[in-house]
């Protein structure tokens, strides 16, 4: 309880990246103070069919989306919220705010300058990736790795120049993978898909098949499928389709 009052317990952090493998790290943003809630969405996307006379759909699986998770972020310079803290460079969301008393609304700054560098840390365009940043959200067992989609701010408290002094940024994230790691995932040689493979000098199509299927006993299947005249004289180059099995 001390270590909350004090806002030194450990905070949830946003680390940018300049690569979708999240190796270049290009800098981290603390959160001011953690979030109270939080929310995550996982969608599947289907096809709706009914068929004529029927009293309900059939739902046929066509692709599953990507977990989404929104949080709502603190921006403070009253000095009513302890400071962030910053580690190895990264930003706080809270860079003023250690320099104000409390309560004290006519001398304190306003909050405008910190959220617009958090909107181009989590949004802005790179001239060298051209497109918006990587990112990695980690809070305790919570771990995202994904992109900002949205950012909606919300302003409240102003000084006597009109200049708000708190805000809230409500922010949704979608989760990002690389093309590499979900081929990885899905399994390309799943049984159950339908591949396309080109036959080169050496192939054996028991052996390609065994590959595909984890067992020989489809080659047949597979020849007759391909409308092939014989397995063992098949010309290099030809285009061979490999069926789900059923």
């Amino acid at each position: 309880m001390i270590q909350a009052a004090l806002g030194i317990i450990d905070k949830m952090k946003i680390e940018i990246f300049g690569d979708p493998e999240l190796e270049n790290i290009k800098d981290t943003i603390y959160v001011q103070l953690n979030p109270d809630k939080y929310s995550t969405t996982k969608t599947i996307v289907y096809t709706d069919k009914q068929p004529i006379g029927s009293s309900q759909n059939v739902l046929s699986y066509q692709s599953s989306n990507s977990e989404t998770a929104s949080f709502e972020f603190l921006f403070d310079s009253t000095g009513v919220v302890p400071p962030a803290k910053k580690d190895g460079g990264g930003m706080s969301l809270s860079s003023v705010a250690s320099s104000f008393v409390p309560f004290n609304f006519g001398q304190a700054k306003s909050v405008s300058k910190d959220l617009s560098k958090f909107k181009d840390l989590l949004s802005e365009y790179d001239g060298n990736t051209h497109e918006p940043p990587h990112l990695r959200l980690t809070w305790g067992e919570f771990i995202l790795k994904g992109r900002l989609t949205s950012m909606e701010v919300q302003y409240y408290m102003f000084n006597s120049q009109g200049e708000p002094l708190r805000a809230i940024a409500r922010c949704s994230f979608s989760g990002s993978t690389t093309i590499k790691l979900l081929q990885e995932k899905q399994q390309p040689n799943s049984p159950d898909l339908t591949h396309e493979r080109i036959f080169t000098m050496g192939d054996r199509l028991s052996v390609m098949a065994e590959k595909i299927y984890e067992s020989p006993d489809y080659y047949t299947d597979v020849a007759k499928a391909n409308g092939l005249l014989s397995f063992r004289d098949i010309p290099t180059g030809t285009k061979l389709l490999f069926p789900p099995i059923k």
